[in-house]
């Protein structure tokens, strides 16, 4: 608990190693999983070594887990899970959130990410964490980056986050 809130408080670059992230986001699933007991399973996928030092925006992660748990699986009767997984490719760099939560409306994802996409020009003030998280990798990144909502094979909602790497950061090495 005190690593979580002593990152969310310090007064750090807006920029931190991937590492930081993830490392964040698992704390804030080490304190759900308390909460939740065993009515939760977290199954998480290594993060690529050659991806950990990338920079990317602080708080990007754990409130798309903090969402996944709230509004995927508070309610849930049986067993909620949440996955993680990450996915290189020559051009970008992928995180997969999803949950089996069972409360997600037909047409939902879509809206969501109708939402995201016109959250440049209609929705700047919005106070949405998925569409402060979208607007911030889109601004560091550029177009093809951002986030990208779906329904998951696991029954819930699917939250890509999308990093194409720019060349002046090196070049592609997450690849």
């Amino acid at each position: 608990l005190g690593m979580y809130y002593q990152y969310i408080t310090k007064t750090i670059s807006e920029d931190v190693p991937l590492q930081k992230e993830v490392n964040h986001m698992r704390d804030y699933i080490e304190i759900q999983t308390i909460r939740f007991q065993s009515r939760v399973k977290v199954d998480m996928d290594e993060l690529p070594d050659d991806c950990r030092d990338r920079l990317v925006p602080r708080l990007i992660l754990q409130p798309i887990v903090e969402n996944a748990f709230r509004y995927g699986l508070k309610d849930k009767a049986g067993v909620g899970r949440i996955r993680i997984g990450f996915r290189k490719t020559a051009s970008c760099f992928s995180i997969f959130i999803e949950d089996n939560g069972d409360r997600l409306d037909d047409g939902k994802p879509e809206e969501i990410q109708a939402l995201l996409l016109s959250s440049e020009q209609e929705y700047a003030d919005s106070n949405s964490a998925l569409v402060n998280i979208h607007r911030r990798i889109r601004i560091k990144y550029g177009p093809g980056s951002g986030l990208w909502i779906s329904r998951s094979g696991m029954g819930g909602m699917c939250v890509e986050v999308r990093i194409v790497w720019k060349e002046e950061q090196g070049g592609i090495s997450c690849a």
